[in-house]
């Protein structure tokens, strides 16, 4: 079998998503469900594929109809699947419902769900090696053999010399408590280059309130660039060059479900550079900042669609709306 070789290689979780076909209710009074694949890591494969890059998707997928779903719906996306594993145990759940203001209240389904049954292949690490940017998430970390083989992937991912992505994606009812949380997900930082949170996380990560501060102590545990997204006032920054602000884009928000991996998706896309193979470079702030408003663009079309991944958006899709917007 060749190498799968990819522009992003994104290892963790993949699920499916039961949203509730209702705005405005809690899930309790939640009249239906509509099944959608989603997970986080899964959720970036999809969205940097549909930007137009090479990406490859590394985790364990159930052996029943919804595993095979998950798989079917990666790649007819474009994802790359060759690094994903067979698990015995079953899919994860995620019931979503969704506040009138496109905001959501889950509901997990998954003690011993397959995403966690990972174990490293031959196929996984060469997909990993080959890969300029290795993105993954905190879920994986939460219980073994899922966080031991999180772990040594970012080894080997830095081993090669790929970028490292991080979205520390905090769901405190997965883990065993706060501490054990909070200590996985902040030992996870010193290694990587990349970190995006929201506001949420920060306060959770670094005990800070303040958005410079808190970007600060990220970056002071190890990676180069930090990023808090803000929603719909789009995201602040600190990287090697300066931090600042960039702002977003207004939004017919229906469902914000998975646009914070539209973001991730955005980021990513935009720092690949075509002229440049390994190891990629920061770009300077003025081009860190059109990189971060394209992926404002991301998110924000994200939150007009219900779901996680049927919601992400094309490239052209991207492209036609910027295009559309009046000059900043």
């Amino acid at each position: 079998m060749p190498d799968a070789r990819v522009d992003v290689a994104c290892l963790g979780e993949a699920l499916v998503d039961l949203v509730s076909t209702k705005s405005g209710v809690r899930l309790d009074r939640a009249p239906a469900f509509r099944k959608a694949a989603g997970g986080a890591p899964a959720n970036v494969a999809v969205g940097v594929a549909r930007l137009g890059r090479r990406s490859g998707f590394i985790g364990a997928l159930a052996n029943d109809p919804l595993g095979r779903f998950l798989g079917e719906t990666l790649r007819r996306a474009g994802v790359d699947v060759r690094a994903t594993r067979r698990s015995r145990h079953r899919t994860a759940l995620a019931l979503v419902s969704l506040a009138l203001d496109g905001d959501r209240e889950f509901l997990f389904y998954g003690d011993r769900a397959a995403h966690f049954d990972l174990t490293l292949t031959a196929q996984m690490r060469r997909m990993i090696r080959n890969a300029r940017i290795f993105h993954f998430g905190s879920i994986s970390l939460i219980q073994d053999p899922a966080r031991t083989a999180t772990m040594e992937a970012i080894r080997e991912a830095r081993a090669a010399g790929a970028l490292c992505s991080y979205d520390p994606n905090l769901r405190l009812n997965l883990w065993p408590d706060a501490g054990c949380a909070r200590r996985w997900m902040w030992d996870a930082l010193g290694f990587a280059d990349v970190v995006k949170v929201n506001e949420e996380e920060m306060t959770f990560l670094t005990g800070r309130t303040g958005v410079a501060g808190g970007l600060r102590a990220l970056t002071a545990a190890g990676p180069r660039l930090a990023i808090m997204t803000q929603g719909a006032r789009g995201c602040a920054f600190r990287s090697p060059g300066g931090e600042g602000q960039v702002p977003g884009y207004p939004a017919h928000v229906l469902d914000t479900t998975g646009a914070g991996d539209a973001f991730m998706a955005g980021l990513l896309a935009g720092l690949l550079d075509p002229l440049t193979v390994r190891p990629i470079a920061l770009p300077l702030v003025p081009r860190l900042e059109w990189v971060l408003a394209y992926a404002n663009a991301a998110a924000a079309l994200s939150t007009e669609r219900r779901g996680g991944i049927p919601s992400l958006p094309s490239r052209r899709r991207v492209d036609a709306f910027l295009r559309a917007l009046p000059v900043r």
